[in-house]
């Protein structure tokens, strides 16, 4: 019993060993290429307005509000001084700040791909074997897919849509060219 309890326990700390380290990988690459390349605030891009404005009197201004169409920004209002907006314009500090982020998560996405690309070849065909590196391989192995995929959720939304059906099927080789090595090994 104390031999089957052991091994079990084995198990678990095997797991939980490579689990940790892919976990500690995929956060590191995040964390490298953000302090390298800070993600965009959109602060810095666009100030919050500091005067609050109150609810429209339709008695007072009427029932005409000016428009904005198509606005990506906040929309400013110039008031005439009985306080009813008389004029309406788009600040398009938000066309620069989603410029920002698409790019940032661009560098993301290239960083966590190219990276988790080659700790997966780390993990598939380094050929050092000892209990040691062979739990950092599966480690780097399952960091390396989980910085690919994270990276990848990250930037799809903002892909190409001629991009997006590629990157998959590259991914899908990657997983499946992982499932034959690692089914080969045994």
């Amino acid at each position: 019993m104390k031999d089957r309890e052991s091994g079990f326990i084995g198990k678990v700390k095997k797991i939980g060993i490579v689990l940790t380290i892919a976990i500690l990988f995929t956060i590191f690459i995040f964390a490298m290429t953000n302090a390298i390349y800070p993600d965009p605030k959109y602060e810095d891009f666009c100030s919050y307005p500091t005067i609050i404005t109150k609810p429209v009197e339709k008695d007072k201004c009427g029932e005409v509000m000016p428009q904005v169409v198509d606005c990506r920004g906040p929309i400013e209002y110039t008031y005439d001084e009985n306080g009813c907006p008389i004029e309406a314009k788009c600040n398009k500090c938000y066309e620069s700040y989603d410029t920002a982020r698409k790019e940032h998560s661009m560098v993301l996405f290239l960083v966590s791909s190219i990276v988790g690309v080659f700790a997966i070849l780390f993990g598939l065909f380094y050929n050092k074997d000892d209990d040691f590196w062979d739990l950092a391989k599966a480690g780097f192995l399952v960091g390396g897919l989980i910085s690919l995929f994270v990276g990848t959720g990250v930037y799809y939304q903002d892909m190409a849509r001629f991009l997006k059906p590629v990157v998959i099927l590259a991914e899908l080789f990657i997983v499946l060219m992982v499932t034959y090595k690692v089914f080969k090994k045994k």
